[in-house]
């Protein structure tokens, strides 16, 4: 006997698995150009850009004594208490062996009990001073991790780079 295909029950599937999975964010970029790469779960980001001096980089080649940013833009989704948020960020440095160069747990401490507007959170940014013990002609791995002090979510952000 020939089963009826249930439309009805078929379509209901299909929009609860669409606002079950609109409403846990979650996401996986890479930037082809600077190899770049991010994901966020729990947390929402529009968009991860490298900049040097307020522009936009499109190169994954770093000169010596720069200060370069990673900029979260449109972060959302953190846990708000009294229209403030909590959040963390901690960044790390590796060569190509896998030695730690640089880590930092938290440089986002003084967010702890005070908090953040929860407007100002909305871009957030790491920036990378390039020297030593970073050495010209290497390269390096720099990971930045984003999380909610308050709840479950984060952005997790990492490339490769050379030094010049």
């Amino acid at each position: 006997m020939k089963q009826a295909f249930n439309f009805k029950g078929t379509f209901l599937a299909l929009i609860s698995l669409f606002f079950l999975t609109t409403a846990c964010q979650v996401g996986v970029n890479s930037d082809l150009i600077t190899g770049l790469t991010y994901n966020y779960q729990g947390l929402g980001v529009e968009e991860v850009v490298l900049s040097l001096d307020g522009q936009r980089l499109q190169s994954n080649e770093f000169a010596s004594q720069s200060q370069v940013y990673m900029n979260f833009l449109g972060v959302n989704g953190f846990k708000q208490e009294n229209g403030k948020v909590f959040p963390g960020l901690s960044v790390k440095v590796t060569d190509q062996a896998g030695n730690t160069i640089l880590e930092a747990a938290d440089l986002f401490t003084q967010y702890e009990t005070e908090g953040l507007a929860a407007q100002n959170a909305q871009e957030l940014s790491s920036n990378l001073t390039i020297g030593a013990p970073m050495e010209v002609g290497n390269s390096y791995n720099w990971a930045v991790k984003i999380w909610d002090k308050r709840g479950e979510g984060s952005i997790d952000a990492n490339m490769d780079f050379s030094v010049n």
